[in-house]
């Protein structure tokens, strides 16, 4: 079958679709506290760090602990397992650590304009005023997520496979919409699927090991080839390509592995008076 994962904006019924779509197709459903446990689980991580991880933005020294890269890191090798077995239901930031990779992941978001999310809160009893400041903040906790991720605001459409206004969708039209969508060929666990998740979790192996040696990278893998992309420029490339290289060759199930500049690696521009 499937994995959904399902990114919503506060105050757009992502509770209730979630939990119709779950209960439609039977499937299991995680959410971002069920993977800040299977992570502190797995690496011993306190459960705090990574929850602010998750939902925090980077701390004033980040740029020297690196702890939300740190964490983000173990979240990433995290979720790999949480989806497996798949027919899973994800609600939650979590979801979008899974790579586009994974053809039978259904990436799904649910957005609405402010107007209409204040007015859900207020059905909640939060008053107009009390509404704007908790959708404000909850809007700044996805920006920071997806702008640390992907560098793209949290309602960039290229993000996901489905997007849903909510302003004008009904909570059971959208969980028919899923549903139909979960149960298409395209969208089933195969074989190639399969491999796709193992090479995931290779990369995110990988991407732990650069991260606790303090590199800032975006990893893929492919039937164990994995190719590392250089998220910063460095005047010094070469040097810092065979360095990554061999800390991915050290991870087990590694055969080679490459690195280069990636699309985030822009050259400062130079001040021309300076120059």
């Amino acid at each position: 079958m499937a994995v959904i994962t399902l990114f919503s904006a506060s105050y757009c019924n992502g509770e209730e679709v979630a939990a119709g779509v779950a209960d439609r197709l039977g499937f299991r459903r995680v959410d971002d506290e069920s993977l800040i446990a299977a992570a502190s689980e797995q690496s011993g991580a306190p459960p705090d760090k990574l929850r602010t991880a998750l939902f925090g933005a980077p701390g004033f020294f980040n740029k020297l602990t690196r702890a939300k890269e740190k964490y983000a890191a173990q979240l990433r090798l995290a979720v790999t397992d949480l989806v497996e077995p798949d027919d899973v239901v994800y609600h939650g930031f979590g979801g979008l650590l899974l790579p586009n990779t994974l053809s039978h992941v259904l990436r799904a978001c649910l957005a609405a304009p402010r107007g209409y999310r204040v007015e859900q809160a207020g059905l909640e009893g939060l008053s107009a005023r009390d509404a704007q400041r908790q959708i404000e903040k909850d809007d700044v906790a996805c920006a920071e997520w997806t702008k640390f991720l992907f560098d793209l605001g949290p309602w960039d459409k290229s993000l996901y496979d489905c997007f849903l206004p909510m302003q004008s969708t009904a909570v059971v039209e959208a969980v028919d919409t899923l549903s139909g969508y979960a149960v298409q060929p395209t969208a089933q666990m195969k074989d190639d699927a399969q491999k796709a998740l193992e090479d995931c979790r290779l990369a995110a192996r990988v991407n732990m090991a650069l991260v606790e040696e303090g590199h800032d990278t975006d990893v893929s893998s492919k039937d164990g080839d994995v190719t590392i992309l250089i998220r910063k420029h460095t005047m010094r490339l070469e040097r810092l390509q065979a360095e990554l290289v061999a800390v991915a060759k050290e991870v087990s199930g590694v055969k080679q592995a490459t690195a280069r500049p990636g699309p985030r690696c822009v050259e400062p521009s130079v001040y021309a008076r300076m120059d």
